[in-house]
């Protein structure tokens, strides 16, 4: 049997092409209600949404865009991120303060404190520098922290998580310098120890103990400022809805930072002079829980101190403790700041040293296995160089740096 159909153009549709014409009708009746639904929700919305493409300068749009302004500028989030950019902006200013912080500190530095420095007070000399507590507060509690704190609150834009470690590493190289190649030139009890000088250059793999001992318990007091650094950039890094929000940040902040990195040192330092007394007394290993139990009884004799009477700032009313912390200071702050310029050459030197290893898979390895060997050799002789063992560490690392292909 055939059925016909003349809807369809007034052409006779046999069975097999009824279907197809049944299909092509329900589609267009399930569009025409579609549309129907879609326009029917479009005027139930309101006046204001509603705006013909001619009218988007009439004054209704106007007041629609005013009133969306108005909203979003009485949003609390919009307050919070304007605060987020006004505290970027202020702590941004250490960039310009820090510049002239340390140059005036170096001008009054070769004009009262050049000639003789410290060692004058202490030989019984005249020390006739004007204003000398003052500017030593303010170089230790203002121009030193922010000279760390502005390499990691970035100027242009924020600085990456993998810079600040980078940061990190150079300030415990600096401290480790510090300590260990410094002499009587950054020597100032008891804030930086580094006379004598540690036997890196001319010691060998039988003082290699010794040598990293000394060089570790010498420079552990001054790596509060690695613990400051770190919880400056966790809480900068909370981004514009912090919850701390720390009234006048460029002044705050700071005193934060060095307040931390005191603590740090009021804890560490009398530890690290036990341990170091206790190496170069009579030789003979203590007991493990007797010198556990005097470091605890240490620290917790410090913090008693700390908390049982006010705090007496002694490093800025004595004069010989006040010359000593500037010094130190100002050493700190010269060496710390330099990071801006050495850690750039040092990324570039790397980069540019990668080019004169091999990246061969067979090559490397062989390289790499010899370096490998070698080290374990050189450690076994007692009269081997430290120096050749950290440059024949340095090596590895380059060559595990390149071959592994991890960007500098």
């Amino acid at each position: 049997m055939q059925l016909s159909c003349t809807r369809y153009g007034g052409r006779k549709c046999t069975v097999p092409f009824f279907p197809l014409y049944l299909c092509i009708s329900l589609a267009a009746e399930y569009r025409l209600t579609s549309r129907i639904k879609i326009y029917s929700a479009y005027w139930k919305m309101p006046s204001c949404e509603r705006v013909a493409p001619n009218q988007f300068h009439s004054n209704e749009s106007r007041l629609y865009t005013d009133r969306c302004v108005k909203e979003l500028t009485h949003s609390r989030a919009f307050r919070d991120y304007v605060n987020h950019l006004e505290y970027n902006e202020r702590i941004q200013l250490m960039w310009f303060v820090v510049p002239i912080g340390l140059t005036l500190a170096i001008y009054y530095h070769i004009f009262f404190l050049f000639p003789g420095g410290c060692s004058a007070k202490e030989t019984g000399a005249e020390f006739s520098a004007p204003l000398h507590p003052l500017a030593a507060m303010l170089l230790t509690l203002f121009v030193l922290p922010s000279t760390v704190i502005a390499q990691i609150s970035g100027f242009f834009e924020p600085v990456p998580e993998r810079e600040v470690f980078k940061l990190i590493a150079y300030l415990t190289f600096v401290n480790i310098s510090v300590v260990s190649f410094g002499g009587s030139w950054t020597h100032h009890p008891p804030y930086i120890v580094s006379h004598p000088p540690v036997q890196w250059l001319t010691g060998t793999t039988a003082q290699l103990g010794e040598v990293l001992w000394t060089t570790t318990f010498r420079s552990l007091p001054l790596q509060g400022v690695v613990v400051s650094t770190l919880l400056v950039h966790s809480w900068h890094n909370r981004g514009w809805r912090r919850a701390w929000v720390l009234p006048q940040p460029l002044l705050t902040v700071p005193i934060i930072f060095a307040f931390v990195a005191w603590v740090w040192y009021r804890l560490a330092s009398p530890v690290c002079m036990f341990l170091l007394g206790a190496t170069s007394g009579s030789g003979t290993e203590a007991d493990v829980d007797d010198v556990i139990s005097q470091i605890g009884g240490l620290m917790v004799k410090e913090i008693l101190l700390s908390f049982s009477y006010p705090p007496q700032p002694n490093i800025f009313s004595d004069s010989l403790d006040c010359c000593h912390i500037w010094s130190s200071a100002l050493t700190l702050s010269l060496l710390y700041f330099a990071g801006v310029l050495v850690i750039p050459i040092a990324k570039s030197l790397a980069g540019a040293t990668s080019w004169l290893l091999p990246t061969h898979p067979t090559t490397w390895g062989l390289l790499f296995a010899s370096c490998v060997a070698t080290f374990f050799a050189l450690i076994q002789r007692d009269n081997s160089s430290i120096m050749l063992l950290v440059a024949l560490v340095v090596i590895m690392w380059s060559l595990g740096r390149n071959g592994f292909s991890v960007s500098g």
